[in-house]
């Protein structure tokens, strides 16, 4: 959106609409204003210079019309409005559809993410439950310009293209449409219906068209493959031929005519006419599915590139089908992707793969270079950007992960120049187009959406910028031999900086994989603390007040499970389990591992904590080996096994019943069991749940042992431990109950559960009343409550700490 200058007659009239708001006690009552106000006085602020005063408003962000309000973000010019203007982006594809109350909690907490301090008090109500008092950013980015919304399912593609002058993108999906979009306003252009499965691949044929025009070929899990006309969304040909699912689609010239180059499940690459859709040729060299495609200018000769889940690279004649070049074992894993970018005018090859790597090709001279990467990425596409190579010197690649974000890389140190993030799911594919004379990227991920992103480094609002937050401590390092400094900040975050170019490599803002549990201890006279752990191998310490991260606890060879506190010889400790099969217990203070607990056949998922008075500390593990162990964390011994379930071992929790530890432990199956930890016995089965149980908890509730299980049948509920008596059943989730936490909180006996609906819910476990509801952008995967009813969850990489709910009443 370009920015002009306001005229006197549109201030004046966007001044008239604005006294037409009635007026609140601390600003103006935008629920009550004319519905034509809420749709339309966005667009006369822009027209009157006065954007950036309406985006501080955090009462209008709520209760004005989302599609207008996102038209005029490209307007905002201030650091805090374009700071505003990046929290509305952050998760509008999920409040875009909301109700007013409902997006007022999800942008309240983007403020908190994106450190929006200004705007965070006018979105939360001072009566509200559950504000936000801080959150890790991991996964936002204030890159982000638009996102576009309407397909139902999962996305699979996009290619981009001009259209009439106009910067175009098309979204391909598993609700078998493919979307056409102008990115100048995110509105949708035609959408292409002929499908009979989910669309798989797009490509854009630069003369395939009619009059001239561009057109666009799609891919389908049908195996066939369609060509339309993106401006009406007319369908052209159909071209037949492939046996299987069309992954992977481009375009180039051969002998002066447009070919469409198509690969698929069925291991074969074909060629066709663009013009009549006639079959040139077919490739078969590859020994299982061609995911990744791409076309190569080798020595005046057009080569396609292709990349198999057989862990090959070939590189073959367009016009013969002649193998030219090949790399075998070139990943180790699927081949996801392929791109090539120009270096000392010489073309090379980008692939990257699902099982993390990245290399970098030279097939004449047979040169490979392995990229570092980081640990735990899974790529899933590479788009190459020539149009970054000025900015900062080299050829550069954008790369797209399972975990939801795209990474700029420097294609000569692999490192990142710039991360964009903010989807909820792995992203499925990524293009490259000129915005403006903006570069920019548009990702489609499997979370539904598509997502525009600036890949200027130099915006106002930049994720380079620097700390939003008072620097407390820096040191000094060297880097691959170059200076380099780490600094932590009071803005949650640390930052590693390149000393030579000032520019920041690296932003520590927590996990860098799913936050999969968290666990808090409050130690008299001490700092409160929150551990959480996460599936990027590593369980984190944090300063439950302020959410500075004190420490990360490494020593697992795979994802951290769960985590559970306790003090330990009056220390603050902590024990976690992982997929590496193992137990830990840690010493918070100095982060050493104290003991490792081995002895699960599987996977450990999840581990409860109970320190008998005048009695030995236990740990009870619960794993996939279909078993749950008792340990002395004195030494790390393994005490007893508890055997009895008939598949795998997923919750566990403990508390004292009558004088004894005792377990509650449940799985895959419909049943809770209650066991005393003393000799092993089962006392009791809990049954009542018609789907697995996912998580429990156990409570004192009124003098009586309780427990809360979780489950996937939607509910909740309440047991009296020492009877097995159902006391309450709690519903009103309307997906999966994924985790659920408890704790008396002003002499309320309180639950909090966590679901696949995006939602948390707050409940009085004595009368099973619900207290709160609080709206999400993103699942939440686990929940924890302080002693003060601070409630500390995960969602997606993301660790937030939000105030209690309140003790009545349910806001949404």
């Amino acid at each position: 959106m370009s920015r002009v200058p306001g005229t006197a007659h549109g201030q004046a009239v966007y001044q008239r609409l604005l006294r037409a708001v009635p007026p609140a006690p601390h600003g103006r009552a935008w629920h009550a204003a004319d519905p034509y106000l809420l749709h339309h006085i966005a667009a006369h602020a822009a027209h009157a210079d006065a954007i950036d005063d309406l985006l501080l408003d955090g009462e209008f962000l709520v209760h004005g019309h989302p599609a207008s309000i996102l038209a005029v973000l490209p307007a905002a010019v201030g650091r805090p409005a374009l700071l505003a203007a990046a929290v509305y982006r952050a998760s509008y594809g999920v409040h875009h559809a909301l109700e007013p109350e409902q997006r007022r909690q999800i942008l309240g907490l983007d403020a908190a993410r994106l450190r929006a301090d200004d705007l965070l008090p006018g979105l939360v109500r001072p009566s509200a439950s559950w504000a936000p008092r801080w959150a890790t950013s991991g996964q936002t980015s204030s890159s982000l310009l638009a996102t576009l919304v309407g397909h139902e399912l999962p996305l699979t593609g996009v290619a981009a293209l001009v259209l009439d002058g106009r910067p175009t993108a098309v979204t391909t999906g598993r609700d078998r449409t493919a979307r056409v979009w102008d990115l100048s306003t995110g509105q949708v252009v035609s959408t292409f219906t002929g499908h009979a499965a989910g669309v798989e691949s797009v490509a854009v044929l630069p003369l395939g068209g009619m009059d001239g025009r561009p057109a666009v070929l799609t891919g389908g899990a049908d195996g066939t493959v369609l060509v339309w006309d993106p401006a009406t969304g007319a369908l052209l040909r159909t071209l037949r031929g492939h046996s299987a699912a069309v992954t992977a689609a481009t375009a180039a010239t051969v002998g002066g005519r447009t070919v469409a180059v198509t690969a698929g499940y069925d291991r074969t690459a074909r060629v066709w006419d663009a013009a009549d859709g006639e079959p040139l040729l077919t490739y078969t060299r590859h020994q299982d599915s061609i995911e990744a495609l791409c076309v190569l200018p080798l020595d005046g000769r057009p080569a396609a590139v292709t990349g198999s889940n057989d862990g090959t690279v070939r590189v073959w004649d367009l016009a013969t089908a002649e193998t030219l070049f090949e790399s075998v074992h070139h990943h180790l894993h699927a081949v996801q992707a392929a791109a090539v970018v120009h270096r000392d005018g010489r073309p090379l090859v980008v692939t990257v793969g699902y099982d993390g790597s990245a290399s970098l090709w030279d097939p004449p001279a047979s040169r490979l270079t392995r990229l570092p990467t980081g640990a735990g990425q899974r790529f899933t596409d590479v788009a190459a950007l020539p149009a970054l190579d000025s900015v900062d010197g080299g050829p550069a690649a954008l790369t797209t992960g399972d975990d939801g974000t795209a990474a700029v890389r420097d294609l000569t140190t692999g490192q990142t120049r710039q991360l964009l993030a903010g989807h909820t799911a792995g992203i499925s594919a990524v293009a490259v187009v000129d915005l403006d004379g903006r570069p920019t990227a548009v990702t489609a991920s499997r979370d539904g959406t598509a997502r525009i992103w600036s890949l200027r480094t130099d915006a106002a609002v930049s994720d380079r910028g620097g700390h939003h937050g008072r620097v407390a401590s820096v040191a000094a390092f060297s880097l691959g031999g170059a200076p380099a400094a780490v600094t932590v900040s009071d803005d949650h975050t640390g930052r590693v900086w390149d000393l030579t170019t000032g520019h920041c490599l690296h932003t520590l803002t927590g996990h860098r994989d799913r936050v999969t549990q968290v666990a808090v201890l409050d130690p008299p006279g001490s700092t409160p603390l929150a551990v959480t752990a996460g599936h990027d191998a590593t369980a984190r310490v944090w300063d439950l007040t302020t959410g500075t991260l004190l420490r990360t606890l490494h020593g697992h060879t795979l994802g951290v499970r769960d985590a559970a506190v306790l003090l330990l010889g009056g220390a603050p400790a902590a024990v976690t389990v992982g997929n590496d099969g193992t137990g830990r217990v840690w010493d918070l203070t100095t982060g050493h591992c104290l003991h490792t607990l081995t002895g699960h056949r599987d996977r450990v998922t999840q581990v409860a904590v109970l320190d008998p008075p005048g009695s030995t500390p236990l740990a009870v593990t619960a794993g996939h080996d279909a078993t749950a162990r008792v340990w002395d964390l004195t030494d790390g011994t393994l005490l007893r096994t508890l055997h009895g379930h008939s598949a795998a071992v997923t919750a566990v929790a403990a508390l004292t019943v009558d004088g004894r530890p005792t377990a509650v432990t449940a799985g895959n199956q419909r049943v809770a069991s209650v066991w005393d930890l003393t000799d092993g016995t089962l006392l009791r089965t809990l049954h009542g749940h018609s789907a697995a149980v996912t998580a429990v908890t156990t409570l004192t509730v009124n003098g009586r042992p309780t427990a809360v299980t979780a489950g996937s049948d939607r509910t909740a509920r309440v047991w009296d431990l020492a009877t097995g008596e159902q006391l309450h059943l709690l519903h009103g989730h309307s997906a999966a109950v994924t985790a659920v936490a408890a704790l008396t909180v002003d002499g309320c006996p309180t639950a909090v559960t966590t679901g696949s609906d995006r939602t948390a819910r707050a409940w009085d476990l004595a009368t099973g009343a619900p207290l709160g509801t609080l709206v999400l952008p993103d699942d939440l995967t686990c929940v924890a409550v302080a002693a003060d009813g601070t409630t500390v969850a995960g969602m997606g990489h993301e660790v937030i700490a939000l105030t209690p709910p309140r003790t009545q009443g349910d806001p949404a």
